[in-house]
């Protein structure tokens, strides 16, 4: 038998093959019946991941603040799901949720901000076709196989999922992705989403790589939470000095004499909400290597150089 610890302190004992779901049913059938995922140990897992002794145990539900997060992830996938649907050749990489929404990245295709309404609209369908989201499990053989024309995913094949398996896929319809969940039951489950940005993005991150498309966008579980974030991002792009720098038209003026001025770009990515700063744009402020090479008012303005005069 192997005991785990629920969140008011008391263990409960589980089977030696016991699942989160398992657990569920044993604290009382109405739980099990509202389960959506589990969180062992602070991390969030599928309702049928095995449980191991000494665990700390919580149970997702729709009413659970993590529940939001599992919405995301399943809402990422259906963006996945659509963009294969329009775009055969497109090659997906990683689609993680994150504080306020998703983001995927996506290969060998060519995607701009005039796309994501296309995309919407499939995406639209997919939550209408109320697929049912479930677990799979291919063989490493069968998962390389599946990947054979995808290098990224046979690289996190090779890599994350180097232990494993069988390896854990989830499927959707015609859609399969190589992922650890968790997710809603069903594609009809996700409330209200939204597609927000296309940005570029280096993959695993190193500039070395190359650069992959990255799609980011939100979603929860009503439309008025949807509006209300969408209202704060808008609030917050307003008060962006990079946004109000970009829609200035600088003018320098010297006596008689006026020169226009450009200041440098500012190319940033919202990673972690609105504003988020990508390190390319820190450079172009004058921040090199750890030394921060600007002027105490240039500093000030967070990151805008003085103008530069064009002669």
């Amino acid at each position: 038998m192997k005991h785990v610890r629920l969140p008011d302190g008391t263990e409960l004992e589980v089977g030696d093959d016991a699942s989160v779901m398992d657990a569920a049913e044993e604290i009382g059938p109405g739980l099990a019946e509202d389960a959506v995922a589990g969180k062992t140990d602070g991390e969030l897992v599928p309702l049928d991941d095995r449980l191991e002794d000494g665990q700390e145990l919580e149970i997702v539900t729709e009413s659970s603040d993590e529940y939001t997060s599992v919405l995301r992830h399943s809402a990422a996938h259906v963006f996945a799901q659509a963009l294969k649907r329009i775009h055969p050749e497109a090659k997906l990489t990683i689609g993680p949720w994150t504080e306020d929404g998703f983001y995927y990245d996506v290969a060998a295709t060519g995607l701009d901000k005039e796309d994501l309404e296309h995309v919407e609209d499939e995406m639209q369908k997919i939550i209408g076709e109320d697929l049912n989201i479930e677990r799979e499990h291919l063989n490493r053989d069968e998962a390389k196989e599946f990947y054979s024309d995808n290098e990224y995913k046979t690289e996190i094949l090779e890599d994350e999922a180097a232990g494993e398996d069988p390896v854990s896929f989830y499927r959707q319809g015609e859609f399969l992705d190589l992922c650890k969940g968790p997710h809603v039951d069903s594609t009809g489950d996700i409330g209200a989403f939204k597609l927000l940005e296309v940005a570029g993005a280096y993959w695993r991150g190193n500039e070395e790589n190359e650069q992959l498309t990255r799609v980011y966008g939100t979603a929860f579980p009503s439309q008025k939470e949807l509006e209300e974030f969408m209202e704060r991002r808008r609030k917050a792009e307003e008060r962006d000095h990079r946004k109000i720098g970009q829609e200035m038209d600088p003018v320098l003026y010297t006596g008689a004499l006026t020169r226009m001025c450009t200041l440098p770009p500012c190319w940033h990515e919202h990673e972690e909400g609105v504003g988020g700063l990508h390190k390319a744009e820190e450079r172009g402020a004058g921040i090199r290597g750890g030394s921060d090479t600007r002027t105490k008012s240039e500093r000030a303005l967070g990151g805008i150089r003085s103008p530069r005069l064009l002669r």
